[in-house]
Protein backbone atom coordinates (compact mmCIF):
# COMPACT_ATOMS: atom_id res chain seq x y z
CA UNK A 1 0.00 0.00 0.00
CA UNK A 2 1.17 3.50 -0.77
CA UNK A 3 0.04 6.83 0.58
CA UNK A 4 -1.20 9.19 -2.05
CA UNK A 5 -0.45 12.88 -2.05
CA UNK A 6 -3.92 13.61 -0.70
CA UNK A 7 -3.27 11.50 2.40
CA UNK A 8 -5.38 8.48 1.39
CA UNK A 9 -4.07 4.97 0.99
CA UNK A 10 -3.75 3.59 -2.50
CA UNK A 11 -3.53 -0.14 -3.25
CA UNK A 12 -0.56 -1.51 -5.19
CA UNK A 13 -2.33 -4.80 -5.94
CA UNK A 14 -2.38 -5.91 -9.54
CA UNK A 15 -5.73 -7.63 -8.98
CA UNK A 16 -9.08 -5.90 -8.65
CA UNK A 17 -10.48 -5.86 -5.09
CA UNK A 18 -13.36 -8.17 -6.05
CA UNK A 19 -10.91 -10.82 -7.28
CA UNK A 20 -8.85 -10.49 -4.10
CA UNK A 21 -12.04 -10.87 -2.03
CA UNK A 22 -13.08 -13.98 -3.99
CA UNK A 23 -9.67 -15.59 -3.48
CA UNK A 24 -9.91 -14.85 0.24
CA UNK A 25 -13.39 -16.47 0.34
CA UNK A 26 -12.16 -19.58 -1.51
CA UNK A 27 -9.26 -19.89 0.92
CA UNK A 28 -11.59 -19.59 3.91
CA UNK A 29 -13.88 -22.28 2.43
CA UNK A 30 -10.93 -24.57 1.80
CA UNK A 31 -9.66 -24.16 5.36
CA UNK A 32 -13.09 -25.05 6.72
CA UNK A 33 -12.55 -28.74 6.03
CA UNK A 34 -10.37 -31.12 7.96
CA UNK A 35 -9.21 -34.28 6.23
CA UNK A 36 -8.76 -37.57 8.06
CA UNK A 37 -8.33 -41.13 6.88
CA UNK A 38 -11.33 -43.34 7.38
CA UNK A 39 -13.17 -46.46 6.29
CA UNK A 40 -16.59 -46.41 4.62
CA UNK A 41 -19.36 -48.87 5.45
CA UNK A 42 -22.26 -48.53 3.04
CA UNK A 43 -23.75 -51.83 1.94
CA UNK A 44 -26.26 -52.34 4.71
CA UNK A 45 -29.26 -54.43 3.75
CA UNK A 46 -31.56 -52.75 6.26
CA UNK A 47 -31.94 -49.54 8.20
CA UNK A 48 -31.63 -51.58 11.41
CA UNK A 49 -28.20 -52.91 10.36
CA UNK A 50 -27.07 -49.38 9.52
CA UNK A 51 -28.30 -48.04 12.87
CA UNK A 52 -26.61 -50.89 14.77
CA UNK A 53 -23.18 -50.14 13.29
CA UNK A 54 -23.64 -46.37 13.51
CA UNK A 55 -24.53 -46.49 17.20
CA UNK A 56 -21.65 -48.84 17.99
CA UNK A 57 -19.19 -46.57 16.16
CA UNK A 58 -20.61 -43.53 17.96
CA UNK A 59 -20.33 -45.25 21.35
CA UNK A 60 -16.70 -46.17 20.61
CA UNK A 61 -15.92 -42.58 19.59
CA UNK A 62 -14.79 -43.57 16.09
CA UNK A 63 -17.74 -42.28 14.03
CA UNK A 64 -16.57 -39.58 11.62
CA UNK A 65 -19.65 -39.12 9.43
CA UNK A 66 -22.97 -40.81 8.71
CA UNK A 67 -25.92 -40.50 6.35
CA UNK A 68 -29.25 -42.17 7.03
CA UNK A 69 -30.45 -41.47 3.50
CA UNK A 70 -27.63 -43.45 1.89
CA UNK A 71 -27.01 -45.78 4.85
CA UNK A 72 -23.37 -44.77 4.95
CA UNK A 73 -21.09 -44.78 7.98
CA UNK A 74 -17.49 -43.55 7.99
CA UNK A 75 -15.26 -44.49 10.89
CA UNK A 76 -11.68 -43.53 11.69
CA UNK A 77 -8.90 -45.76 10.39
CA UNK A 78 -8.00 -46.61 14.00
CA UNK A 79 -11.60 -47.63 14.75
CA UNK A 80 -12.07 -49.79 11.66
CA UNK A 81 -10.88 -53.05 13.21
CA UNK A 82 -13.20 -52.92 16.24
CA UNK A 83 -16.20 -51.89 14.10
CA UNK A 84 -15.41 -54.62 11.56
CA UNK A 85 -15.27 -57.29 14.31
CA UNK A 86 -18.49 -55.99 15.87
CA UNK A 87 -20.30 -56.01 12.53
CA UNK A 88 -19.01 -59.49 11.66
CA UNK A 89 -20.19 -60.81 15.03
CA UNK A 90 -23.64 -59.21 14.80
CA UNK A 91 -24.38 -59.68 11.11
CA UNK A 92 -24.37 -63.48 11.21
CA UNK A 93 -27.84 -65.04 11.06
CA UNK A 94 -29.03 -66.43 14.40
Amino acid sequence: MLKSETGGIRSTSLLPPTVVDQIRLWQAERNRFSYTEGVVYNQFLSQADFALVREYARAQGVLTWQSERTRTVIVTRAGHECVRKYWKKHSKPS
